[in-house]
């Protein structure tokens, strides 16, 4: 079984009241990457990037788990989760508080999806290419 990798971002327009949330799903094969699935999706009304980015991660893990229950060639024990936003990492992998109760029943739907065992990591917009045009691209920037 390959390692699965879900690589999520958000943008923004604060005044606006308007986002984007973006997200890649891929298999990571040992010479490269495969891009199984991907996402851009436009938010109206969106706070700020921190309600896009969780909102990019929900959309991304409720992807990712009708891909995996219909695919045995990906193991969900195996999930690499990766994104910019380290307080939402840190909380999703049970290490930490995220203070955003406006936030709670996004918050409450991704720990839904009971991902305890993924390895979260931390990933700089620059590192996270796709992602972030998904998420650009759902804003309409």
């Amino acid at each position: 079984m390959s390692e699965t990798l879900l690589q999520f971002d958000g943008s923004a327009h604060a005044h606006l009241q308007v986002g984007g949330a973006g997200y890649a799903i891929y298999a990571v094969r040992p010479a490269a990457l495969e891009l199984i699935h991907h996402g851009a999706i436009g938010l109206s009304p969106c706070s700020d990037n921190i309600e896009a980015e969780a909102v990019a991660l929900e959309c991304g893990l409720t992807d990712l788990a009708e891909i995996l229950d219909g695919t045995p060639d990906y193991d969900r024990q195996n999930l690499i989760v990766q994104g910019d936003i380290l307080p939402l990492l840190r909380h999703v992998a049970g290490h930490g508080r995220f203070r955003r109760t406006d936030l709670s029943p996004t918050i409450e739907s991704i720990r839904c999806y009971n991902v305890p065992h993924a390895k979260m990591v931390y990933l700089p917009r620059e590192a996270n290419k796709v992602a972030d045009f998904l998420a650009i691209r759902g804003a309409g920037k």
